[in-house]
């Protein structure tokens, strides 16, 4: 009797992984669930998305945008010449006039996260090469780090298994969760912290063919004195080839993007309105309505170097703007302070999970986007 007479595969229904209802109306190709979104998935939409991504505004970065992307991969090559070679291969099509882009991303999870983070990178690896078989054109897979996130006690910790038993290693960085904290990527690994993540991690990683590779790999990457962002990044290029990493938390980044920064600065008013009106379309429809974001979509790097929300102050008397004030301080800026700092300073500015895909669009001609169910929704 062969194996696959004993195997019995079964689907999992997404509810079964605690997806929303949004999202499994779209992976069920539902109307009323893709009447949200842009274009319906499937190749017609990518081909039409190629198109408008091409002709979009990232047009007018190309150059500027591949410049730091080529800086940022050589950084992240680690000894490894023939995969920085073929990262900075991948930049240099992004210069062509008539390329784009398939963009995944996820936060900064120690020993570059779970095993979901590897499989939406090499997804846009092999979406990219479809996307150019379709429509005769370059296609680059670009992996966004979301590297200015600051929830730490988020991504500090790797579990693995181990027949039925569950282990995890964990990084500490000494700071507390709660409160304000610098984001992810800035955090900078200690040599005594990290022998005792690594003393939970050789207890952790079950036995196998690949356990001494793996944790070879995993020292490799994550070096005293290297910061969250590049050891993850260097990890990622070992796991999954083929693919540009990209850091938006980046000076020469921010610049390009101001006029998304500052119009969110300014119109945040607007968003929340659009915001909330497309959540109450969605409630009628019977679907999940995702965010329930700030007003305002925007954060600021304070002086201690720690990630604050932008909250926006009631307006003062006779109907002028009432300006902003960094949450947890008693730091106020009026509203003409507060929009020069933004595009004065864009360095210190950076984007909510409903604003980052823009900034994202502004830089990159984005023609899909590997989305987990969140994302999606």
């Amino acid at each position: 009797m062969s194996l696959g007479a004993l195997v019995t595969v079964r689907p999992l229904p997404h509810a079964a992984l605690g997806a929303s209802a949004l999202f499994e109306a779209y992976a069920a190709g539902r109307p009323e669930a893709l009447a949200f979104y842009g274009r319906a998935p499937g190749d017609a939409g990518l081909v039409a998305a190629a198109e408008a991504a091409a002709a979009g505004p990232s047009r007018a970065h190309r150059a500027p945008v591949a410049d730091v992307l080529a800086e940022q991969n050589a950084a992240w090559g680690a000894g490894d010449a023939a995969g920085t070679e073929a990262a900075l291969a991948l930049v240099d099509r992004l210069r062509e006039p008539n390329a784009v882009a398939v963009v995944t991303g996820q936060q900064l999870g120690l020993f570059a996260g779970p095993l979901y983070t590897v499989y939406k990178a090499l997804t846009a690896v092999r979406t990219a090469a479809h996307v150019e078989t379709l429509t005769r054109r370059p296609a680059v897979p670009v992996f966004w780090l979301a590297d200015e996130d600051h929830d730490f006690a988020e991504v500090r910790e790797a579990v693995f298994t181990d027949g039925a038993r569950v282990r995890t290693a964990a990084y500490d960085d000494g700071r507390p969760f709660d409160g304000p904290r610098p984001p992810v990527g800035h955090i900078v690994l200690d040599a005594d912290r990290l022998a005792a993540t690594f003393a939970e991690l050789e207890r952790a990683l079950p036995a196998g063919p690949h356990r001494a590779q793996a944790l070879a790999l995993a020292r490799d990457a994550y070096r005293a004195g290297r910061t969250m962002r590049d050891a993850f990044a260097v990890l990622l290029r070992a796991l999954a080839p083929g693919l540009v990493l990209m850091s938006a938390d980046d000076a020469r980044l921010k610049r390009l993007a101001v006029p998304v920064l500052a119009r969110e600065a300014a119109e945040w008013r607007e968003t929340a309105h659009l915001l909330d009106a497309q959540s109450a379309r969605l409630a009628a429809a019977g679907l999940h309505a995702q965010v329930a974001p700030s007003p305002l979509g925007l954060f600021w790097t304070d002086d201690a170097g720690l990630r604050r929300p932008v909250d926006p102050l009631g307006d003062a008397p006779g109907g002028e703007p009432g300006g902003v004030t960094l949450r947890g301080t008693d730091v106020r800026w009026a509203s003409a302070e507060w929009t020069r700092r933004v595009a004065d300073t864009p360095e210190r500015v950076s984007p909510n999970v409903v604003i980052r895909p823009l900034v994202q669009d502004t830089l990159l001609p984005t023609a899909a986007y590997v989305a987990g169910p969140g994302e999606a929704a």
